[in-house]
């Protein structure tokens, strides 16, 4: 039954019922609880990070209630703990920092704090459970980055890509170089300097031999760099994520890359082709029933006329 209920939350969040969404992951928690499973309760807290990340991102949530978020994490972590004894698994409290720094990087206010949760998560990693030394070391990264603390980024990263690419961790070390792009781009480095980190971007993204991950990783990059930025181009890297998405079909994240680069050229004064792309990716979200951006949407299409 939990299971069922984190499909029922997906599936509201998707619908953009944002209510139904934390009542589904409310519900799956207290069952999960009340069978003792300390392993889903600490899946749905990721589940539900990760929604909040989603709802936050689409500008429906307020402060009260990402707090709460903040409140319902602490409170499953301390049952977890109790449930768990002193044979709590090793990865547990990793976890749990990391999820703490992927709910504060939310608030802008809030960077440095994520970085030090994102910190000790990475210091825990390596003295309890080395493999998950790469995933902590890119969220200590991304963090740093958008802290604007862009030497620190680079030299976390370097360090994180080694321990990547000695775990044979494929997924991790694409999204680690797509990092450091961003920190690179970020520190204005000439496209010389960028270009080989490009190259090895992509090579690490055939090895991963999956168009998903390549799919998500390009649309990261495309969201978050710069718009203006050439080198690499975000626009490109948006229309060939929406490539990848179509062929698979993943709807909702076809109209986010649309919706990129509406983005992208609305940054780049060319208005009438930013709105086109925004049209089209409401009108593929509204096919689909997927409301959860269709507000945002609409929002930047009423602001270009």
């Amino acid at each position: 039954m939990p299971l069922q209920l984190q499909v029922r939350a997906w599936l509201a969040l998707a619908r953009g019922d944002v209510a139904a969404c934390f009542g589904s992951l409310r519900q799956m928690s207290a069952e999960a609880e009340a069978q003792r499973s300390d392993g889903l309760m600490l899946e749905m807290c990721d589940t539900m990070i990760s929604a909040t990340i989603s709802i936050c991102e689409a500008e429906r949530l307020g402060e009260r209630e990402l707090e709460a978020v903040q409140v319902e994490l602490d409170a499953v972590r301390d049952a977890v703990q109790v449930i768990a004894g002193i044979e709590v698994p090793p990865w547990y409290p990793v976890q749990f920092l990391t999820l703490r720094a992927r709910l504060l990087a939310v608030t802008p206010c809030k960077l440095d704090q994520a970085a030090d949760s994102s910190t000790q998560a990475l210091d825990r990693a390596r003295s309890t459970y080395p493999d998950l030394i790469p995933e902590c070391g890119r969220l200590l990264g991304e963090h740093l980055i958008q802290a604007g603390r862009l030497d620190d980024a680079l030299t976390t990263l370097a360090e994180t890509e080694r321990e990547a690419e000695a775990r044979g961790f494929l997924k991790e070390l694409a999204q680690i170089r797509a990092a450091r792009i961003r920190a690179l781009v970020r520190k204005g480095e000439a496209s010389a300097a960028i270009e080989p980190h490009v190259l090895a971007l992509r090579e690490s993204l055939a090895a991963t031999d999956s168009p998903r991950i390549a799919a998500e990783t390009l649309r990261d990059l495309a969201l978050k760099l710069p718009p203006l930025s050439a080198t690499p181009d975000p626009l490109p890297l948006a229309e060939e994520a929406h490539a990848l998405f179509v062929s698979m079909p993943m709807p909702a994240e076809e109209s986010r890359c649309l919706e990129a680069m509406g983005d992208i050229l609305r940054a780049r004064g060319r208005a009438p082709e930013a709105r086109r792309r925004y049209v089209t990716a409401r009108a593929r979200l509204e096919r689909h029933g997927l409301g959860l951006r269709l507000p945002l949407l609409s929002r930047k299409i009423d602001a270009l006329g």
